[in-house]
């Protein structure tokens, strides 16, 4: 008997799920994509931007949902978020660690969010930065370095596909792209984890390697970056998850951080 693709939204799974407590594996994945974090600071030095300083460490009233924001930038990253949103009492955590270029080279960005809703989730992907239909080069000199990772997790019986019912994020989604769910336990997330990390050993490469873009070229550049960044941020479905419990004001001022309009609130 075959069954149909869990379109659930992010919040049914959780009404529906049941809780179960993942704290211990919440600490792991907070652990393992700090050090993550931590390789990526060392390759690019940054400083600690203060529009994330109201929320470096946020709780609800009863204590049961929180988070922790973290954003650096400094050339050429342009705005590097490390977060968290957690109730793991009740099975949820949600982790990310995303990565925007500035105008001044033309590498893919690099984006990851790992948790659990309450089943396990993982996402790893090159955000590009033209239209790939059209910029085939861009496509062949990046992402297709894992089209063959994305073939063997595609076919992998342990994970299915995360398909999100907002159309943007799926929109977003690169040919190489991994959004997929599966059993919660540690020794998926830790195979997850290192697909994480060898997508950033080689995009730290990439970077480090990558010849200036043209000064012509880079406002223009920059504005696709800025809206894509706004339109993802603020279409993440996860959102309503902070809303049911921190209000819409605060949720928008938190994604306003993400976003980076907390920083350019004219941009």
């Amino acid at each position: 008997m075959t069954t149909g693709t869990d379109v659930r939204s992010v919040a049914e799974r959780l009404d529906q799920g049941g809780a179960k407590d993942v704290t211990s594996l919440h600490q792991f994945i907070k652990r393992s994509i700090g050090k993550l974090a931590e390789q990526l600071y060392a390759a690019f030095p940054m400083k600690a931007h203060p529009a994330a300083a109201p929320y470096r460490s946020y709780q609800s009233e009863d204590g049961a949902l929180g988070g922790e924001v973290a954003v650096r930038t400094g050339s050429p990253i342009d705005w590097c978020v490390e977060s968290f949103i957690a109730n793991p009492a009740m099975g949820f955590c949600n982790h990310h660690l995303t990565t925007y270029l500035d105008a001044s080279v033309r590498v893919p960005h690099l984006a990851f969010a790992i948790g659990t809703i309450p089943q396990l989730f993982f996402y790893c992907d090159l955000v590009p930065r033209s239209d790939l239909w059209t910029n085939t080069e861009e496509m062949d000199r990046y992402h297709a370095r894992f089209n063959d990772r994305a073939l063997r997790i595609a076919a992998d019986r342990r994970f299915t596909p995360f398909v999100s019912r907002e159309i943007y994020i799926r929109e977003a989604l690169s040919p190489v792209g991994i959004c997929i769910q599966g059993d919660v336990n540690e020794a998926i997330v830790t195979e997850c984890l290192a697909m994480a990390e060898e997508s950033l050993a080689v995009w730290v490469k990439w970077v480090k390697a990558a010849e200036p873009v043209p000064e012509k070229e880079r406002p223009a550049l920059a504005a696709r970056d800025h809206l894509v960044r706004r339109t993802i941020c603020w279409r993440d479905p996860a959102n309503v998850i902070a809303e049911r419990v921190f209000g819409k004001k605060m949720t928008d001022d938190l994604v306003r951080v993400l976003s980076a309009e907390a920083r350019d609130p004219s941009a």
